[in-house]
């Protein structure tokens, strides 16, 4: 199940960031889809703060790497929780 979220969401970034770079009137190269899809948490930053520049790459950027975590933590602390219970905390 990890594998399977991971790659979807590795294709949701892959194809927003495909999206917006035509929209913007610079789609990316031929092999720039593989390596967002690849390697989404260090690209999808990195090509958010090379299309928008300084501010708002950056904050685009933190925006995508916190709600990258928090898809993943999320899930993980409300299941420990149900299992755990009280024990956890």
């Amino acid at each position: 199940m990890d594998v399977l979220f991971a790659l979807l969401l590795g294709c949701a970034f892959s194809a927003a960031c495909s999206a917006d770079s035509r929209s913007r009137g610079k789609p990316l190269p031929s092999g720039g889809g593989f390596a967002i899809f690849a390697l989404w948490p260090v690209a999808v930053p990195i090509y958010f703060w090379n299309s928008r520049g300084g501010k708002r790459g950056a904050l685009l950027a933190a925006v995508i790497l916190l709600s990258g975590g928090l898809i993943y933590l999320l899930p993980l602390c409300v299941t420990s929780y149900l299992v755990w219970g009280e024990v956890l905390l």
